[in-house]
């Protein structure tokens, strides 16, 4: 596991082989504070993660997104990506 990405509305499944992404339901994780949250392994490709989380925040007129990640190169690279994101230790915060 590489991201936790947590929510207040219900994630989609999605895998994307080519670009070594696997997007899907987690088992038990304690650590965050939305309800529904899928787990992501990502082997080659980030920005198919950011494609992933802009199709969340398009899909929801209201959204509380909640994106875990102990990798300081993926945080960082999120963080680029979402500048309006709230940002602390190692999570991001994307309230619509």
């Amino acid at each position: 596991m590489h991201l936790i990405i947590a929510c207040s509305k219900q994630l989609p499944i999605r895998y994307y082989p080519s670009d070594g992404v696997w997007i899907r339901r987690g088992s038990h994780f304690y650590n965050r504070t939305l309800p529904f949250f899928v787990e992501v392994e990502v082997q080659l490709n980030i920005n198919r993660v950011q494609e992933y989380i802009v199709e969340i925040e398009r899909q929801y007129k209201k959204v509380e997104l909640e994106i875990i990640t102990q990798n300081g190169l993926h945080y960082e690279q999120l963080c680029t990506a979402f500048p309006h994101a709230i940002s602390t230790e190692n999570r991001l915060y994307i309230v619509k």
